[in-house]
């Protein structure tokens, strides 16, 4: 039988790692700079002498562009191999939920900016500007370049065993509150938040009735200084008018929010999915059973890329 090297592609965290997981069970040689080191084309070398074993071969690599994958091609054929591609169909906004995932499973806790993975030493960790990388610099794998089939293969999340619980999410800034500051939408401090009106009697019913209650906010005022002269100082007051803003509903709820400006450079800001996928980990949640609210597109979309209910508040306080 003809010698083949398989080239898995697609986005990091797309689901290569299990994809060639299956051919390594089949008896092929895995090749993945990951685990080697060094750079890519410093597998080439490797793949050569497995064929020259007369093993078949499976490359895990990003393979961008036509030009990373040439010379592997070449050697291929040159061997006398079949190549062939397999590509992970998944989404970009997939992915960032397999990264954010798999950060929490590996480290009990997501890194949403670059600089909270200083000292991280784990390749499978990586800034969310990696994924926006690659789908600038990708360029779609033809058979025209020697490639002998090109198999497109879908990706299907797997439902965690642990995640059963359900929860309202509520977006805070127009959904829970207003702001007594006339020039922003948004309270900077506690003494100008102003709860919406319906809101407080709902909630406290949902309450009532057992319902776990969330939140999720962006707060960029932190990173453009307009909550104080420092991130600290930003951070302090919102948090603050977090606090607040419950004193004045009556209850307790978990508010996680994002510190960061646009255009974001992080996994948290809305619609990024970070903060969601905090909660859905923290709180071993089914994201089918959460219902999401918010007044903004991005929230809507949040919502969809994690796979919760979305209701706009003001339908949703109405009801």
């Amino acid at each position: 039988m003809k010698l083949e090297v398989v080239m898995v592609m697609g986005y990091p965290a797309s689901g290569k790692s299990k994809l060639t997981a299956d051919y390594v069970a089949c008896g092929h040689e895995r090749l993945n700079r990951d685990e080697s080191g060094g750079k890519v084309i410093d597998l080439l070398p490797k793949m050569i002498s497995f064929l020259k074993a007369g093993k078949n071969v499976v490359l895990d690599n990003l393979f961008v562009t036509a030009e990373q994958r040439k010379p592997f091609v070449e050697a291929a054929k040159k061997a006398g191999a079949n190549v062939k591609c397999d590509l992970m169909m998944t989404s970009i906004e997939d992915s960032t939920i397999n990264a954010l995932h798999r950060m929490w499973q590996k480290h009990g806790k997501i890194f949403f900016d670059p600089s909270d993975l200083k000292g991280v030493n784990d390749s499978n960790m990586f800034p969310i500007a990696v994924l926006f990388k690659y789908r600038k610099e990708y360029e779609k794998p033809s058979t025209s370049e020697g490639f002998s089939s090109i198999r497109e293969v879908e990706f299907h999340r797997l439902k965690s065993v642990f995640h059963t619980n359900g929860a309202f999410i509520f977006d805070y800034d127009g959904t829970l509150r207003t702001s007594k500051n006339s020039k922003l939408k948004f309270p900077t401090c506690p003494e100008e938040v102003v709860i919406m009106p319906g809101r407080k009697e709902k909630m406290q019913a949902l309450a009532r009735a057992g319902h776990l209650l969330l939140g999720v906010s962006n707060q960029s005022g932190i990173a453009r200084m307009q909550m104080g002269s420092s991130e600290a100082e930003g951070c302090e007051a919102a948090e603050a008018a977090f606090y607040e803003t419950n004193r004045q509903l009556g209850l307790t709820i978990d508010c996680v929010y994002c510190k960061h400006n646009v255009p974001p450079n992080c996994y948290c800001r809305k619609p990024q999915s970070g903060l969601g996928v905090h909660l859905i980990c923290k709180y071993n949640l089914d994201p089918t059973k959460c219902v999401y609210v918010g007044d903004q597109t991005t929230d809507k979309t949040f919502a969809k890329r994690l796979g919760m209910v979305f209701e706009y508040a003001e339908q949703f306080f109405e009801s």
